[in-house]
């Protein structure tokens, strides 16, 4: 049997020059931190973006982006891994997970009762597991559900709620519309599917399931532009 071979962007090599000038003592500076540590001050819910994501990505050198990833990284314990290496934090993946590789498919219902098959959706997507009682996903959420509304983002986000209770995620979704995507994991299937132990964490794939992205801990603006910038 042939091995399989690894999808790699092809705005890979463009990305990989620019990491080439990004001053390697950054890169690897800043401690681990627990992902479960609380995060001070949150985005209020809708704050508009100043310019579209789309445009804000376009228009912003990559290597700048590059730093600006790893540096709110650092500042949110977060870390962020793709086909360039390692930006953040030094932690480990420690996912079920490859860059490059499709995504394991599954099929669940949304709080609307509506049935998801991650397969079939056949666009770029951006999975992101949470729950009520995470204090970092209660910062990130707003990020995430203005950028979901920016119709100029190349990507959807998807919201799967893992290892919570309708009660409480129910009550926590209450302030945010009703159309965004969120899927329900009431069985656990999907930290057994994906190895996951740890949330926040955020991957995105683009339309053929393959993963170009993943964020170990909370999402910040330039994340999420380096996420337009491969899913376009």
């Amino acid at each position: 049997m042939g091995q399989a071979s690894i999808r790699i962007h092809p705005a890979f090599w463009l990305l990989m020059a620019a990491v080439m000038l990004f001053p390697l003592s950054l890169l690897s500076s800043g401690e681990a931190r627990l992902l479960a540590q609380p995060v001070t001050t949150a985005q209020p819910p809708f704050r508009p973006l100043p310019t579209p994501l789309a445009t804000q990505a376009a228009g912003q050198e990559l290597h700048a982006l590059i730093a600006e990833v790893t540096q709110a990284n650092l500042a949110g314990g977060a870390t962020t891994f793709w086909a360039g290496g390692r930006l953040g934090v030094d932690a480990s993946l420690d996912l079920a997970v490859t860059i490059g590789e499709k995504l394991p498919a599954f099929g669940l219902m949304t709080r609307n009762g509506q049935p998801f098959e991650l397969d079939l959706v056949g666009e770029p997507l951006l999975l992101n597991f949470w729950a009520s009682w995470c204090e970092p996903c209660k910062v990130e959420f707003p990020l995430l559900v203005t950028a979901d509304a920016d119709s100029t983002s190349p990507f959807r986000v998807v919201f799967a709620n893992v290892w919570d209770e309708a009660g409480s995620y129910e009550d926590f979704l209450a302030g945010y519309p009703e159309d965004i995507l969120v899927v329900i994991d009431s069985g656990g299937m999907l930290p057994g599917l994906y190895d996951l132990h740890y949330i926040p964490v955020s991957i995105l794939v683009d339309e053929q399931g393959a993963v170009q992205l993943i964020q170990r801990g909370p999402v910040n603006r330039a994340v999420l532009m380096l996420a337009a910038v491969l899913a376009s």
